[in-house]
């Protein structure tokens, strides 16, 4: 499993397990791990690596959030006025 393949991995490394997430959690959680492991391997400053790995997806999730914001409500009110919600 993945102790082997890090075991089987070349020169300097790390491994970090995330406990007390589900799979489906990881999505959300890894984007810590990546900038990380960004900083590390690259040796880059904390800064370029937020400039690099974050920032640049910021405006995307803000879109989305206007979406849901403005969606959710109707989205909501016509769920409920079928009976699909409980």
């Amino acid at each position: 499993g993945m102790q082997r393949i890090f075991d089987a991995l070349p020169g300097p490394k790390a491994m970090a397990r995330r406990t007390g997430s589900g799979h489906g959690e990881m999505l959300y959680t890894a984007d810590g791990y990546v900038t990380a492991w960004f900083c590390w391997q690259g040796g880059y400053t904390l800064g370029v690596a937020l400039g690099v790995c974050v920032t640049p997806f910021l405006p995307f999730d803000l879109v989305k959030m206007a979406a849901v914001l403005a969606l959710g409500p109707i989205l909501r009110r016509r769920l409920g006025a079928v009976g699909l919600l409980g």
